[in-house]
């Protein structure tokens, strides 16, 4: 949700468009680099957020704000001033790479396989419970 909402500011403070005006607007520039800034922020909150759940990403991130892994601490969470402004950046990234359609299905045939047995290791063991006969388990 929060990544939403940044999504959203910067889409409505549209900072590519704003940098067309520079030539005949310098004072615009004030304008990209707040927007650049605060999505910043966004992300590094994004990474303090994340890092429980998915902590190979959120270190990442760091790598690419060049910022130290202490800034992943909790109480960091929801600070506005966690880069500073003119901080240099390291060139972005992908965070995760793309599956394609064949791994997808390959993973998800995988998966129903691993349930169909299951499936059938859970009736065996119930029918072994009940000593070889055939009960009947309300659903």
């Amino acid at each position: 949700m929060l990544a939403d909402q940044a999504n959203k500011y910067m889409q409505k403070k549209e900072p590519w468009i704003v940098a067309r005006t520079l030539e005949t607007t310098p004072e615009n520039q004030q304008l990209i680099d707040n927007c650049i800034h605060v999505c910043l922020q966004v992300t590094a909150n994004l990474a303090i957020l994340i890092n429980p759940f998915l902590p190979f990403t959120a270190k990442k991130m760091l790598h690419m704000m060049k910022v130290v892994e202490k800034m992943l601490d909790w109480e960091n969470a929801g600070k506005t001033n966690l880069l500073s402004v003119g901080y240099s950046l390291r060139p972005p990234e992908l965070l995760f790479r793309k599956l394609e359609d064949d791994e997808i299905k390959a993973q998800v045939a995988k998966l129903q396989t691993a349930s169909a047995a299951k499936a059938a290791e859970t009736a065996a063991a119930k029918a072994a419970e009940a000593g070889g006969r055939l009960v009947a388990y309300p659903r």
